[in-house]
């Protein structure tokens, strides 16, 4: 889920720079693309994808993105929601590639963990989604004043 929600956050930044609604810098926008450029065997540049941590990607994505509609949400990572994201996502990798079988089991400890984590993301995800919306309105809310 935060990966699919960060790759559409993603998306939206890049459909924004290619119509000049927001500046970029070069980085930024490699990093939103997840691509590096390296030389291949005969000294040529060469794209090549750039897989990005999932934390560091859900918070450079999520302030570019807030930052795009000219929000003033911030995501909060001073407290336990965030610790136990960070958490979550070593959770996440441990099931994903595990080493071993019991890399795939999970305490209870981890599965409350987990339910937090999400519990965190998903109010971190609707601060940012709901002030979007009241821009929005107060965006159309102007439209309609202005054109009676």
């Amino acid at each position: 889920m935060v990966e699919a929600l960060t790759f559409e956050m993603r998306l939206a930044l890049r459909s924004a720079r290619d119509a000049k609604l927001v500046n970029l810098t070069p980085a930024e926008y490699a990093l939103i693309s997840e691509h590096a450029v390296d030389l291949d065997d005969g000294g040529r540049p060469e794209e090549r994808p750039r897989f990005l941590r999932a934390d560091r990607n859900f918070r450079f994505s999520y302030r570019l993105f807030a930052a795009l509609f000219d929000t003033d949400v911030r995501l909060d990572v001073s407290g336990d929601g965030w610790r136990k994201f960070l958490a979550a996502v070593k959770v996440r990798n441990r099931i994903t590639h595990p080493k071993a079988p019991l890399d795939l089991d999970l305490t209870s400890a981890e599965t409350t963990e987990l339910m937090e984590a999400i519990t965190w993301y998903s109010e971190m995800m609707s601060s940012l989604f709901n002030r979007i919306a009241e821009l929005v309105e107060q965006i159309d809310a102007l439209a309609k004043s202005h054109d009676s």
